[in-house]
């Protein structure tokens, strides 16, 4: 069975390179898994797992997932304390709970890396430390 694709395009609304690139261009921000919620208790563990979905996508080559986490709610330069390049096939890194401060508020974001500069949007999610 022969499947067919139609793309009906009005004159002068998108040229074929238009249309690649609203195709191939607009990648979802990944979903968020863990931590999500408001507080998050740290109290005798040793790390933190960071977890999220799965991603496909017709983007292109997934290069890496770029994980950050800031200080604060601001997601600036300044505010960096942690980054890694996770690999595309893995969907959660462990964090040491050393890295984090009680009552201290924090910021972690992703966004996948694809070949050719292609990036999704980031995903971010706050939440403040307790260790006691």
């Amino acid at each position: 069975m022969l499947a067919l694709c139609i793309l009906a395009v009005l004159p002068g609304s998108l040229s074929a390179l238009g249309t690649q690139e609203l195709f191939f261009n607009t990648v979802p921000a990944p979903r968020l898994i863990s931590p999500v919620t408001e507080i998050v208790n740290l109290a005798g563990k040793d790390t933190l797992k960071f977890s999220w979905s799965p991603h496909e996508t017709a983007a292109g080559f997934k290069m890496y997932n770029d994980f950050r986490i800031y200080k604060g709610y601001e997601t600036k330069e300044n505010t960096l304390i942690f980054k890694n390049r996770v690999k595309p096939n893995e969907w959660n890194i462990n964090v040491g709970s050393a890295l984090f401060e009680n009552n201290q508020v924090y910021t972690w974001s992703l966004k996948f890396v694809f070949s050719e500069g292609r990036n999704s949007q980031k995903s971010y999610q706050s939440f403040k430390v307790i260790k006691n």
